[in-house]
């Protein structure tokens, strides 16, 4: 359970317009970085839960037949999925491919949360109130891509201008965006 729990607020700090963040008044990176090392504390516990299950059962001699029920089979997929979020994750992909970052986080989030779904329907067909952690982080997930589609909507889209900057070897770029006013700086 210290997982699931884990993944709300995963969840949560992954999140760009966070409640949190008004609230704290902590920066978008800060939120960031919790996300980041939740992330990692997230996949230990995920990992811990089916591996003295497995050793439990290995000793009791009924891995093998727990193995063929569909809670075993449904937590496999949720624990894999959520574990293949930690190599997709790692700085230089997030830095040389972050579309594939991107797209994996999406794809192997959403496939960890319908595992977990499964898994804690089949062991409990919603008895303990296991589900619900999963329910508040899709519903975290699922307003969170509703406000973004609404953001893009209103905000409508803009045009950016990218400009080698002069006299530093092209090792450098100014990005200009109409209608968007920034403070000067390097970001």
């Amino acid at each position: 359970s210290m997982a699931v729990g884990n993944t709300v607020a995963l969840f949560l700090f992954s999140s760009r317009n966070n409640v949190l963040l008004y609230l704290t008044d902590w920066s978008c990176s800060t939120h960031l970085l919790l996300h980041h090392w939740l992330g990692y504390w997230t996949a230990l516990h995920t990992i811990i839960h089916p591996a003295m299950l497995w050793s439990y059962y290995s000793q009791a001699g009924t891995y093998l037949a727990e193995l063929k029920r569909l809670c075993w089979q449904w937590g496999i997929v949720g624990t894999a999925t959520a574990c293949a979020l930690i190599p997709f994750s790692l700085l230089k992909v997030r830095k040389m491919f972050h579309e594939l970052f991107i797209t994996s986080h999406v794809v192997l989030s959403l496939l960890s949360l319908i595992g977990y779904h499964y898994h804690v329907w089949y062991v409990y067909t919603y008895n303990w109130g296991y589900e619900i952690w999963m329910f508040v982080a899709a519903g975290i997930w699922a307003l969170e891509h509703v406000l973004r589609i609404g953001q893009m909507t209103l905000q409508g889209s803009s045009m950016a201008v990218f400009t080698v900057v002069p006299d530093v070897d092209g090792e450098h770029i100014q990005i200009g965006v109409e209608g968007r006013d920034f403070m000067e700086g390097v970001v």
